[in-house]
């Protein structure tokens, strides 16, 4: 019979514990001695365990953001903020660092991808495969084909080809800015409030779902603008810290697990049914997309519903929350709100057969204000862009940060940085319209990204902004009038959930 003063129990007991030891004694030797990145400054534990991000992201939601900037203030431009990460502060580098595929290879930062639910085979600890050569998989998902610059490469060109088509595209999202106002029309003419969160979340996926599926979603058309459907997946995507923080085994059991709980929630379980049954437009599908002899996988019906379930979940976040941004503050700030409604009354007057022109919107001045404004306060990511970077060894300044390092910077602080956007927060569109206008702030601007990964659908995103925004307030639009909110229900408050 065993007992707790059994020699071999106490044997074993005190052989796990050395074994412990040694093991933690080992690991902090690697990473203050070792590590490729051991050199670069910072505090202590970072470098030794993902811990401290997971207790800044998670018992603290959101916050590690604010701890990387003042660990900036503390050791300077760049600092290790993980045992593998390295981090720069410094906007002027950010265009030398996020570069074009024919300067510099860039992979993803698979760790990045973890409690997603799009990491496929990286949730087993796969290093990421060259998609060319990708014979066979455990689980093929959305971070297993571009999580090297190469398998990255051959999912974004045609994407981005497509995405390119301005003209054919622009009567599509013009239609569905036209419901998007014509929904808030509906509930002007009853007297109702509503959440304006999930009426642009709404008009966001019909717009990417229109340019990228044969058969798009119509969100805007459902009464009360899916808000039980995106008051669900907000609470989940909140979970996301933890899930990417869960030992290997247990990671492997929450996608399942996750799944199992959806299929008892009837908003979960239609929409995981509509996404089914997605299929890409046919530009996506043609043969001379076929990916050097192997099959095309955009003609896979489970990669369709996965992007759909991208799309919704996490792509959709940064242009539905500038156009929300924009209509709070304008609906606080009566010139302001003037100004843009005389602007556009009178390209309307003047060019009745161009208000459908994403081209001809551009020309109009208050209007770009405006959706700078938006962009710079609403799309600032506080959640880190890492790359990896894997035949290159990054110089900055006078330190060589080795190639395959995980290297990362945040636009929340460029997009907020009170020596080129003085007193931040504030929303004035006039700033971008001065004669002595500080030229620095268009590349501060970033805020869908720079280099091979920056958004692909950028242009549908610009096209959306205007459209929307300009119909919203063209002559006969709707009047907007807050509702027990201010401008504090649209600041940007902790960093979202990570973008794959």
């Amino acid at each position: 019979m065993f007992t707790l003063n059994n020699p071999v129990i106490i044997d074993l007991a005190s052989a796990l514990v050395l074994l412990g030891v040694v093991n933690i004694a080992w690991s902090m030797f690697y990473q203050f001695r070792l590590s490729p990145v051991a050199r670069f400054p910072g505090p202590p534990l970072p470098k030794f365990t993902f811990l401290y991000e997971f207790y800044y992201e998670w018992i603290r939601p959101g916050q590690y953001y604010k701890k990387i900037h003042e660990m900036h203030e503390q050791y300077g431009p760049i600092v290790r903020v993980s045992p593998e990460e390295i981090h720069i502060s410094d906007p002027l580098f950010y265009h030398e660092l996020f570069v074009p595929s024919n300067i510099r290879k860039t992979n993803a930062y698979t760790r990045y991808a973890r409690g997603t639910g799009f990491e496929g085979e990286l949730l087993y600890g796969a290093r990421p495969r060259n998609l060319i050569n990708h014979d066979t998989c455990i689980q093929l998902d959305i971070f297993d084909l571009i999580a090297t610059h190469e398998g990255h490469k051959i999912i974004r060109d045609p994407v981005e080809n497509l995405y390119s088509k301005i003209s054919s595209h622009e009567p599509d999202i013009m239609k569905c800015a036209q419901n998007f106002c014509e929904r808030l029309n509906q509930y002007r003419d009853m007297n109702k409030h509503l959440n304006l969160s999930h009426a642009c979340l709404s008009l966001a996926i019909d717009v990417a779902t229109t340019a990228t599926l044969l058969f798009p979603s119509d969100y805007l058309s459902e009464p009360t603008f899916n808000a039980k459907l995106f008051d669900i997946q907000k609470s989940g995507l909140v979970h996301v810290p933890l899930f990417a923080h869960l030992p290997l085994l247990a990671r492997a059991f929450t996608s399942p697990f996750v799944d199992f709980i959806a299929s008892f929630i009837p908003e979960l379980r239609d929409w995981n049914e509509k996404t089914r049954r997605q299929t890409f437009r046919l530009e996506l599908r043609e043969p001379a997309m076929k990916l050097q002899g192997r099959s095309n996988v955009w003609k896979r019906s489970s990669i369709a519903s996965r992007i759909g379930k991208l799309i919704q979940q996490n792509g959709i976040f940064h242009v539905s929350h500038t156009i929300e941004t924009v209509i709070t503050h304008l609906a606080m700030n009566d010139s302001q709100r003037q100004s843009l409604k005389d602007e556009i009354e009178l390209f309307w007057k003047e060019h009745p057969t161009e208000t459908s022109s994403w081209f001809a919107l551009r020309q109009l001045p208050y209007l770009t204000a405006c959706i700078y404004k938006g962009l710079r306060l609403g799309a600032s990511s506080m959640k880190r862009s890492p790359r990896v970077f894997p035949d290159d060894d990054i110089i900055y300044k006078e330190l060589v940060i080795p190639k395959g390092t995980p290297i990362s910077m945040t636009t929340y602080y460029m997009h907020m940085d009170p020596t080129v956007f003085p007193e931040p927060q504030n929303f004035d569109p006039e700033r971008w319209l001065k004669a002595d206008a500080n030229p620095l702030m268009h590349g501060y601007l970033v805020p869908f990204g720079k280099g091979s990964r920056a958004c692909a659908g950028q242009n549908i995103a610009w096209m959306q902004m205007y459209f929307a925004i300009s119909q919203l307030y063209q002559p006969g639009g709707p009047e907007i009038e807050l509702f027990e909110s201010d401008e504090t229900d649209v600041r940007l408050a902790h960093g979202p959930t990570k973008s794959v």
